[in-house]
Order: C-alpha cells, then structure tokens, then sequence
C-alpha cells in the first residue's frame, strides 16, 4: 500500500513556525490518533553510513518496507552517497517498490546537531533533542494511522541506533502511542 503521499511530497518541507496541524499529505495528523486503532504496528529505523547499497536495499527488502521517512537534517549531504535525496527515492521506487518521504520535523535543529559533532556529548544532545520534539509537538502532529497502514522506516546517517536521533524519535512514539514495536535494521 503506497497511496498516502504524492510524487512531490518529499519536496515538503519543516516551518517550525507555522504548524498548528501540519498535512496530512505527508504522514502528519489530518486523522485522529483512534483512526489506527491499537493494532501492533511495526516501526523501523535503519542508518545508511558502513553499509553497501545492496545491504542497505536488502534489509528494507526483507522487512517489508513499504515507505522511507528520511529525519535527516540535510537528505542531499555531499557524503549521502546512495542515500541522496533524489537517488534515494529512485532506488526505492525501482528496487524496494516502496516510497520516499523528508520529513525534517523529526531532524535536530542545526545548532544542536553541530554541537553534538563538537562535543559529542550524547548526555546533553538528548535533552536538547527531547525538548525540541517537544516544541515541534511530537507526535501530535503526526498522523499514527499513515505508520499503520505501511510498514514505514525511519531513516539517518549513523549506522547503529544507540546514538542516534532516529532511536530518541522511535522511542518517543513507541511511548506516545500504543501498540508500537521498533525494530532497528543494522
């Protein structure tokens, strides 16, 4: 099942300052959260960094994804590789018959991010991260029902979720919503 965004919608963007209800066009809330019911629903995170192409595609192949939500700050950095933006949607359309969507509400904040390189200080970058989501209204704002219907997979750089937003973002709605199982592809 493939409908739940159009071909531009990984074009969307994140405006911090303007999303009492964001649309519902790219997995965000337009339905209310009873809408998925409280159904077991599989949720995915993979990074792209240490793995080949082939790994990468395998792994979503053998989950069953059937859409890529990319919480990367920058999805076209010069050292995505495969993992480009552009590239990216392509190779899953073709390869994985799945879909692509940029959902940059869910990415840190560039300062927070460029602290985290400086520092790595991952006590700190957590709360940091925690209260941005909270700012943003994560999960409110997010629509369960797009995760219940494909079996989606939350996508950044680090190839391992332990320190990684991906994780902080899984956890955070395994917590809010019920029914929700994270599983990391590495």
């Amino acid at each position: 099942m493939r409908p739940w965004y159009g071909r531009a919608a990984h074009q969307k963007r994140w405006d911090a300052g303007n999303h009492p209800r964001l649309e519902g066009s790219i997995g965000i809330a337009d339905r209310p959260a009873s809408a998925a019911g409280d159904r077991q629903v599989k949720l995915y995170t993979i990074g792209f960094t240490q793995k080949s192409a082939e790994r990468f595609f395998e792994l979503l192949a053998d989950a069953a994804i059937e859409r890529v939500v990319d919480i990367r700050l920058k999805p076209d950095g010069q050292l995505s590789g495969f993992a480009k933006q552009g590239d990216l949607a392509w190779f899953l359309d073709r390869l994985n018959r799945a879909s692509y969507i940029h959902l940059s509400a869910l990415a840190p904040s560039a300062e927070i991010r460029d602290d985290y390189r400086k520092d790595h200080d991952w006590d700190r970058y957590v709360p940091r991260f925690e209260a941005l989501m909270d700012a943003r209204g994560i999960p409110d704002v997010l629509d369960r029902a797009s995760f219940a219907e494909s079996a989606s997979c939350l996508l950044c750089s680090e190839p391992t979720p332990e320190r990684c937003h991906r994780r902080l973002v899984a956890e955070r709605l395994a917590r809010s919503w019920s029914g929700i199982e994270v599983i990391h592809l590495v």
